[in-house]
């Protein structure tokens, strides 16, 4: 069973993304399984998972074999409330770019949601969006875009964050969209 769902990942692939997926294979991706969640997330083996500071981030892993400066981390937060929520309904209910952007800025002050639309996610209704922000540390200041798709399904949602610095998310973008093809939600 396994085979036939990498080969199935691997077919869509190539048809979404011929000029990234046209010379992998299944030996090329890892795959990390979360039961306590509820999902499989698959990831180029040229990336490397790493240690969360957040408690409700199940995976974060980081490029070029875990010294590159783009990273991807799946979140993942049961509600109550959203239990019986489909995911049209939760796409449906998902803040405005300002109530989303306000929210941001209670920690990034100067976060700026540059898109806000509608996808898909393991093979059902989410959103996304498109965030400029700041991380500053120290005499550092290194401007970051994050790519967010998130969706909901028996109470849980389901946050997909990549990130790069602004100068090389263009480059970036086909890589992180492979990475939000490789993660399925279970039952």
């Amino acid at each position: 069973m396994k085979i036939i769902q990498r080969m199935v990942l691997l077919l869509l692939l190539a048809l979404l993304l011929p000029d990234i997926t046209s010379a992998i294979s299944s030996k090329d991706f890892i795959t990390y399984r979360d039961q306590e969640s509820k999902f499989i997330s698959q990831y180029p083996n040229t990336w490397t998972q790493v240690p969360s500071t957040h408690e409700r981030t199940r995976i974060k892993i980081v490029s070029e074999n875990g010294n590159g400066g783009q990273d991807c981390a799946v979140n993942v937060q049961y509600e109550e409330k959203s239990k019986g929520i489909s995911p049209k309904e939760f796409l449906r209910s998902a803040p405005s770019v300002q109530e989303f952007e306000n929210g941001l800025r209670k920690a990034l002050p100067d976060a700026k949601v540059l898109k806000r639309a509608a996808t898909n996610l393991s093979n059902q209704d989410a959103i996304y969006y498109i965030v400029d922000f700041t991380i500053k540390s120290v005499a550092i200041e290194a401007p970051i875009r994050m790519y967010m798709v998130q969706t909901a399904k028996n109470g849980n949602i389901y946050t997909l964050s990549c990130r790069a610095g602004q100068q090389e998310f263009d480059e970036r973008i086909a890589e992180f969209e492979l990475i939000f093809a490789g993660f399925l939600i279970g039952q």
